[in-house]
C-alpha cells in the first residue's frame, strides 16, 4: 500500500509515483478505514465523514459536503491540495478520490475489494479470487499513465499460477526476467523494450493448499 505520510511531486517524476504516493498518501488515507462504520450507522453518512476528517487531521479542512452525490471535496491547508473523495460505493467496499496539483497533473485513485477498474491490458489468473486493489491513473499536458496493483487467491498450485503469468507477459511482448522459482513460491518482472509497461508478480503458497499472489502494474501513454 502506499506510504502513510504525503510525498510532494518533484520535477521529472511519474504521474504514477506523484498519484501513488502523493495522492494516496495523504492525509485523509487515515481516515478511510472508518468509512464503512458511518455509512451504515450514521443517517447523514457524508456528513459525518466531513466531521471526521475535521477531528482526525488539524491540516485538514471540508471545503464541500454534496450528499446528493456523496462526495466531499477536502483541503490540505499546509500544501493547498486539494482531494474529492467519493462515497457513492463505500458500502461495496470501494473508495475513489481525486485531486489535481499546483501545475495541473490531475489523477485518481480507488481502493477496495475485488478487482475494481483493472486496466484491459492486465492479466488474471483464471479462476482466481480478486481479494484487493488499489488503481491510479494521471494525466497532465504531455502524458497519461496509469498505476495499481491487486491481490489474488487461486486453488491451483503456485508454480502453475507463476508459469500462466509469465506467458501471458510474453503475449503481450514483455521481456520476462525471473528472481526467483521454486514449487511454493516465484517472484518475476516484466517490461516492454521501450519501458511503457511493466509488471512485477509474487506469488507464494495459500494458508493451505493453492496460492496467493500480487500482480503490480505500470503503464505509460
Amino acid at each position: 500500500m502506499p506510504a502513510a505520510g504525503p510525498v510532494p511531486p518533484r520535477r521529472g517524476t511519474s504521474i504514477v509515483v506523484w498519484i501513488l504516493l502523493g495522492i494516496a498518501g495523504l492525509f485523509v488515507i487515515g481516515v478511510l478505514g472508518f468509512m464503512g462504520a458511518v455509512y451504515w450507522f450514521a443517517r447523514n453518512p457524508v456528513g459525518a465523514i466531513a466531521r471526521i476528517v475535521n477531528a482526525a487531521n488539524p491540516d485538514a479542512e471540508v471545503l464541500n459536503v454534496d450528499n446528493e452525490n456523496r462526495r466531499v471535496t477536502i483541503r490540505n491547508r499546509r500544501d493547498g491540495k486539494e482531494v474529492t473523495l467519493s462515497l457513492d460505493d463505500v458500502k461495496n467496499g470501494r473508495i475513489t478520490f481525486s485531486a489535481t496539483d499546483e501545475n495541473g497533473k490531475t489523477g485518481q485513485v480507488e481502493i477496495g475489494a475485488g478487482s475494481g477498474q483493472l486496466p484491459s491490458w492486465v492479466p488474471v489468473y483464471p479462476g482466481a479470487r480478486i481479494e484487493s486493489h488499489i488503481n491510479g491513473s494521471g494525466v497532465d499536458d504531455n502524458a497519461m499513465e496509469e498505476g495499481g496493483m491487486y491481490t489474488f487467491a487461486s486453488s491451483d498450485q503456485p508454480a502453475q499460477v507463476l508459469t500462466f503469468y509469465q506467458d501471458k507477459a510474453r503475449d503481450l511482448g514483455m521481456k520476462v526476467e525471473m528472481t526467483t522459482a521454486t514449487s511454493d513460491a516465484g517472484h518475476f518482472t516484466a517490461a516492454d523494450d521501450d519501458g511503457k509497461r511493466s509488471m512485477v508478480v509474487l506469488v507464494g503458497s495459500g494458508s493451505g493448499s493453492g496460492a496467493t499472489g500480487t500482480v503490480t502494474f505500470k503503464r505509460k501513454r
